[in-house]
């Protein structure tokens, strides 16, 4: 059992962003990334924090949903 820690030693990120996508969403998201646009131009086009794409496509990623690899500029 882990010893409980007190809340000062935490800090919670990205609690600014949204996390919650729809599918077609997502599948936009891949579309876009696939055929060549940024995480700022998907970004732009979708209305969404770039932070937002950026871990939207690490979860497409990870599905094998993404056909080329992922350039942050």
């Amino acid at each position: 059992m882990l010893k409980p820690i007190g809340k000062e030693n935490y800090v919670i990120i990205l609690e600014d962003l949204e996390f919650a996508f729809e599918k077609k969403e997502l599948e936009m998201i891949a579309g876009h990334h696939n055929y060549g646009f940024g995480i700022s131009e998907i970004a732009e086009h979708m209305n969404r924090n770039e932070y937002e794409i950026l871990l939207a496509i690490l979860h497409l990623h990870r599905e094998g949903k993404i056909k080329r690899k992922i350039r942050i500029v």
